[in-house]
Order: structure tokens, then C-alpha cells, then sequence
């Protein structure tokens, strides 16, 4: 079949029903494999993807990303009034002392001196453990965290935060075809601070700074070592001037915000060069807790948890320049095999639709609970529900 017409056929077809038409003849399999056809599929889908293509990411890696997203896009709450879980898998990591998720695929655990890989969408999750890291015999890592994003260059950059006794080393991961071979400390501190400080830890990567906090604000918050902002390109660490207010700050730098309720935050340059910032609140949700949100293409898919149960509930976005179309799925219960504390969401990979959870439970131990909400389902079998729309007005 000449080419432009396989074209013309690829442009009528989602992504799973172009493997489909793929199967029906020998001759058709071919195209499975073809990189050029599933990158022109990539560059014109309106689903909700991660950016790419990239020079790295073979046929197989497009076609896994774009079938993915599409199946989770006919379980959405746009179209249901609850996404149906469609399976869940447990990895035991009872002997780590703490574990975070990069990049939405890739498990970090720290166990004993190591750092230890998993990853998420193996069969054997518990087999594809690679050994990153080893800090020495004698040095035990309490807590790993972690943070990574994917250029729109397709240049991965991920770092990790490493936490010994009483000092912390930054660590760059080197990614190999997108998957994690190495860990390389760029930047290692002693911090002033209680035992277990290592618990108030968090890490984030926006643009090209890394920033590591340690407990709320304080006065001597940058001298014990608590914050710390890195240029990720350059390495180079950055001075916040003092003095500032003493009072707790709490800082949002755009996006999506929840104070029970989900609010969208636009933050603009006035002309006279004073940063001002407008709120439209998008949806009430009572005790609304965390908020985990990807969006691209106009189309965006999140999962917000409601503290103190271990409930959450599913959101879809489509957004326009002026107003943005949202719909909230019914409360959803996380529910364990045995009993335990409350899971906690700790990750939340919207475009493969894909929650992890954090689950200690009195026989099982920590684990990871990771639930899969990627449906074989058609959109014909799915009740339609009506969303509601809200209109922007940054005025």
C-alpha cells in the first residue's frame, strides 16, 4: 500500500485501533514498527502526552506511550462517573527505609547503604531491581527522594536527594535511553537540625532549578543547609537574600493550587514590574488534600486525595484560552488487603494512568500499591456525563 495512504488512514484512526488494522493482514504488521508512522501519530494526537517525540524513543516506545494514554482516556471521569481501576500490583519494600517514584515509571528505594531502581511497568517488578548507588558499608540511607523532568528537547534531566545520618548528598542520575544506569553526586552537606529531620524533606525541579527545603521557614533557614537552589545546568548554587518576612511563606508559582478547593493561579508581570497574581476556583472539595496533575494538548487528567482518608477522586480538564471544562469523578476508596495505616499517594502518572501508593500494613509491611486505570474498553461503552464549564476572566 503506498505510503500516503497509509497516512491518510493513520490520520482517521486512535492509536489502538491502527494496531488493530495492523493485525488484519501480514503485510500490514510491518507498520507496527514503523517510526515514522507512529511519530506522525504522536506529533498530531490531542491526548494527553508527555512531550515528544524524542530522537531516543524507538517505535515500540511511541506506540506504548500513545495506546496507553488512549486507553485511559476512554476511563476517565469524562466520560464515567468513576474511573474503573483496572488492576493493581504490589511491590514489598519492607526492608527500605523510604522510597520515591521518578519520572512516573522508575521506584527508588533506599535499602541499607544502596540505592535500588524498580521498574514500575515490568511483569516482574521485583526482578528488574538495578543497583544504583552503595554509599559505603556502615551508612545506612534513611530516605531517598527524588525529582526529574523531560525536556521538550528530550534531554532527561533527574536528580536525587540522598539522606545518611546527619548529611545529604545531591545526586545527578544518569539516564541512559531514558532509563536510569548511574548515580553521580554533584553536591554533599552536613544539616543542623533534629533526628529524623529527613521527614520534612522535599524536592522540586522547575525549569532549571532544583530546590531541596528541609521544615518550614526560618531565619537561619539557608545557614543550617535547609534550603538549598541549584542551577541544574550549571551546578551552581544560589544565595536567597535576607531578611524576609519571619512568618511562615508558603510560595505558588503557577498552576494548579487546592485549599479545599482546586483553584486555578495565574501569575503576570504588570506593566508597572510588579508580579501580581489573579485565583478562579475551579471546583469545591471539602478536606481536598494533595493535588497530582499533568496537562497537555489542551486536555489534562488529575487525582486529588482527601485527607485523612485514604479516598480520592478523578479530575478531567479541557482548557481553552478563556475558559476550561471540567469534570470530577465520584469518591473512590483506596482499600487494603490487610489492615494498616491510610495509604498515601505518592506519585501519579496521568498520561499512562498510573497512582502509586505508600502502604504499611501490619502483615505485608511498606510496600508500593500501584493502580492501573488503562481500559480495553470503547468510548461507545462508557455513560457519557456531562461536564461543567468555567470561564476564566483574568480580568
Amino acid at each position: 500500500m503506498p505510503l500516503d495512504i497509509v497516512y491518510l488512514i493513520v490520520d482517521c484512526l486512535a492509536p489502538r485501533d491502527f494496531v488493530a488494522f495492523s493485525s488484519v493482514a501480514r503485510c500490514y504488521r510491518r507498520l507496527l514498527n514503523d517510526r515514522t508512522i507512529w511519530k506522525r501519530l504522536y506529533q498530531g494526537s490531542t491526548l494527553p502526552l508527555p512531550h515528544g517525540p524524542h530522537e531516543w524513543q524507538s517505535a515500540s516506545d511511541l506506540r506504548g506511550v500513545l495506546v496507553r494514554s488512549d486507553k485511559v482516556q476512554v476511563n476517565w471521569p469524562h466520560t464515567s462517573g468513576r474511573p474503573e481501576i483496572i488492576c493493581s500490583r504490589y511491590l514489598p519494600l519492607d526492608h527500605a527505609r523510604g522510597f520515591s517514584v521518578l519520572l512516573d515509571r522508575w521506584i527508588l528505594a533506599g535499602i541499607g547503604s544502596t540505592i535500588v531502581c524498580y521498574d514500575s511497568r515490568s511483569s516482574d517488578m521485583e526482578g528488574s531491581a538495578k543497583t544504583l548507588f552503595d554509599a559505603g558499608a556502615g551508612r545506612h540511607i534513611h530516605c531517598v527522594l527524588s525529582a526529574g523532568t523531560t525536556r521538550p528537547d528530550g534531554c532527561i534531566l533527574a536528580f536525587a536527594v540522598i539522606f545518611i545520618q546527619q548529611e545529604f548528598t545531591i545526586a545527578k542520575i544518569i539516564m541512559t535511553a531514558g532509563k536510569p544506569s548511574g548515580i553521580q553526586p554533584v553536591f554533599e552537606s552536613q544539616m543542623i537540625g533534629p533526628v529524623g529531620f529527613y521527614s520534612l524533606a522535599k524536592v522540586t525541579l522547575r525549569h532549571r532549578l532544583l530546590i531541596v527545603t528541609i521544615g518550614d521557614y526560618a531565619w537561619d533557614w539557608e545557614s543550617t543547609q535547609r534550603l538549598v537552589v541549584m542551577d541544574v545546568d550549571t551546578l551552581r548554587r544560589y544565595h536567597i537574600p535576607t531578611p524576609v518576612p519571619l512568618e511562615r511563606i508558603k510560595l505558588t508559582l503557577a498552576g494548579l493550587t487546592v485549599d479545599d478547593c482546586i483553584s486555578l493561579v495565574n501569575i503576570f508581570l504588570e506593566p508597572s514590574g510588579r508580579v501580581a497574581s489573579k485565583k478562579v476556583d475551579l471546583v469545591r472539595l471539602p478536606m481536598a488534600s494533595s493535588l497530582w496533575l499533568d496537562s497537555t494538548n489542551g486536555r489534562g487528567r488529575a487525582i486529588c486525595t482527601i485527607a485523612p482518608k485514604s479516598e480520592f477522586v478523578a479530575l478531567a480538564f479541557d482548557h481553552g484560552q478563556d475558559s476550561i471544562s471540567i469534570s470530577c469523578s465520584d469518591m473512590m476508596t483506596m482499600t487494603m488487603p490487610t489492615p494498616g495505616d491510610p495509604p498515601t499517594l505518592v506519585a501519579f502518572d496521568a498520561f499512562g494512568g498510573t497512582a502509586f501508593f505508600e502502604s504499611v500494613s501490619s502483615t505485608r509491611g511498606r510496600g508500593v500499591e500501584i493502580l492501573e486505570f488503562a481500559s480495553d474498553a470503547r468510548e461507545s461503552e462508557k455513560s457519557a456525563a456531562e461536564p461543567w464549564v468555567v470561564q476564566l476572566g483574568w480580568t
